[in-house]
């Protein structure tokens, strides 16, 4: 009987170890931060199916008001088990970053409700925006304060989960981002993506894979972008080569927050794996899933333990 409890006991855990963790489809969803990533997210989320659906220019009130309604089932996977979900920052863009939180706030949350109503056994996951590398059209980093207040609390009051990218590329609230990460002062490229995407709370949120990854080593150039599930005629990524030359994000991020959209940082503060916060629910615990190892590992000695007692 102890042999036999044992052995199930052991057998239990080990499954309960693989299904704990066991990444599934994704569909991608919202602005071109989304639809830049092309299939980039399964190569930083171990055994996660990625679909992508998410259309470049789109503003999370479009989201709201109909965009879902483009999105073919057939073609992006089915009923997902996560949607990855960028929305807000078009709504800020477009009006050269003079919206206001709750303007912006409101839009993302109409978003999120569609986007739960539409798939409501998903898990919807907003990660935000790294700072970008530059002002651009909002020559100031205090420009997208509004922008970057408003995601975390539209996400708190829907219920869905956060985790914060704001300095995941090497920048924060008041200082630009390294240039290494991104192919124009906004858009990321591959390396950008591996730092978002291998936040420690995106990756157990997502359950993906235990696996290690050095974001200033991986290509600058993103994967699929030719695998859109929608409508898209992106095959390539003309710009990610564009700052991208060595590691540690090959570039500097502006020590000041004030200055023209023209300067893409000429400081040497580099972006760092140690760099990524996670949003307040969440511990900072790096690029490494070390809860995924200790699980599987006691399950692991469960299961030793439990074919020992049998063969006695």
């Amino acid at each position: 009987m102890l042999r036999g409890l044992l052995a199930l006991r052991g057998l239990l855990a080990l499954d309960a170890a693989s299904q704990a963790y066991a990444a599934g489809k994704v569909l991608i969803l919202g602005d071109s931060m989304g639809h830049y990533a092309g299939q980039a997210l399964e190569s930083f989320c171990a055994g996660a199916t990625a679909y992508n659906a998410a259309v470049g220019g789109t503003t999370a009130q479009q989201w709201a008001d109909g965009e879902l309604d483009n999105v073919d089932a057939g073609r992006c996977g089915g009923t997902p088990d996560y949607v990855w979900l960028s929305v807000g920052g078009n709504d800020a863009l477009e009006t050269g970053c003079t919206a206001s939180k709750s303007t912006i706030k409101t839009a993302i949350i109409a978003a999120v409700t569609a986007v739960k109503t539409k798939y409501p056994s998903a898990q919807i996951v907003m990660t935000g925006y790294c700072m970008p590398m530059s002002g651009g059209e909002c020559p100031n980093t205090g420009d997208y304060t509004n922008l970057m207040e408003a995601i975390p609390e539209a996400a708190r009051d829907t219920g869905v989960l956060f985790v914060d990218s704001t300095e995941t590329c090497g920048g924060s609230i008041s200082s630009w981002s390294s240039q290494g990460y991104f192919q124009d002062f906004i858009h990321l490229n591959n390396r950008g993506y591996c730092k978002v995407f291998t936040q420690s709370a995106l990756q157990s949120a997502l359950g993906c894979g235990e696996q290690s990854y050095d974001c200033d080593a991986v290509s600058c150039q993103i994967a699929g972008l030719a695998q859109h599930c929608g409508d898209s005629d992106m095959t390539e990524c003309e710009g990610c080569d564009e700052f991208c030359s060595g590691g540690s994000g090959s570039g500097a991020s502006g020590a000041s927050g004030e200055g023209s959209g023209d300067d893409e940082g000429s400081g040497d503060d580099e972006g760092s794996d140690d760099d990524d916060h996670d949003d307040h629910d969440h511990d900072g615990a790096g690029n490494s899933n070390t809860s995924h190892a200790s699980l599987v590992g006691v399950n692991a000695v469960w299961c030793l333990l439990a074919i020992w007692a049998a063969a006695q």
